[in-house]
């Protein structure tokens, strides 16, 4: 049957892992639908790390998305893992999956119950795409421009870093700085 590249991430992806072969992958489509939000996992709990609206803020718990609670999608996302016994791994990588739930579920908007300082509120939110999703980032003026700044308070330096995965000219320049 002939399959888009999703599909096909979908179908083989979990015969990967199943089989335990962590050589061969296939990267997610490019043109995927992401939430204007990151999700983190923390002890089987979801929560917002990060957002682009102002309707869900950050630290929001998760509660459901469509109706589906969060231990589920948990459940149903860990098909997709290398690592299933180093839970701090495994929680980063799954993660990662659950951004990409409008994409895997073929929908451009959802409804999600959530949790924050104490009062449960459902709404629905409409995906963007990944592309998007980076412009608005790039766009927002909360968020620093650099991926390293230092900033001195009297005797004491500050030095922020927003990734250590630095290569390239990215390293020479972030070099250069120090």
């Amino acid at each position: 049957k002939p399959m888009d590249k999703l599909e096909l991430y979908k179908t083989v992806v979990p015969l990967f892992r199943y089989l335990n072969d962590y050589h061969c992958d296939v990267d997610i489509p490019s043109d995927i639908l992401v939430f204007p939000f990151t999700l983190y996992v923390i002890d089987n709990d979801i929560y917002v790390s990060f957002s682009l609206i102002d309707d869900v803020p950050v630290k929001s718990k998760i509660l459901k998305i469509d109706d589906v609670s969060s231990k589920e999608i948990i459940k149903e996302f860990e098909q997709y893992l290398y690592i299933k016994n180093n839970a701090d791994i495994k929680e980063r990588f799954l993660s990662r999956y659950l951004t990409y739930i409008p994409t895997f579920r073929n929908k451009k908007s959802v409804e999600i119950e959530f949790e924050y300082n104490g009062v449960k509120k459902k709404i629905k939110i409409d995906a963007i795409t990944r592309k998007e999703a980076l412009k608005k980032v790039q766009e927002d003026k909360k968020i620093p421009r650099t991926l390293y700044d230092f900033e001195r308070k009297g005797n004491i330096g500050i030095l922020r870093i927003s990734t250590f995965k630095l290569e390239g000219r990215l390293f020479a320049d972030f070099k250069e700085f120090l």
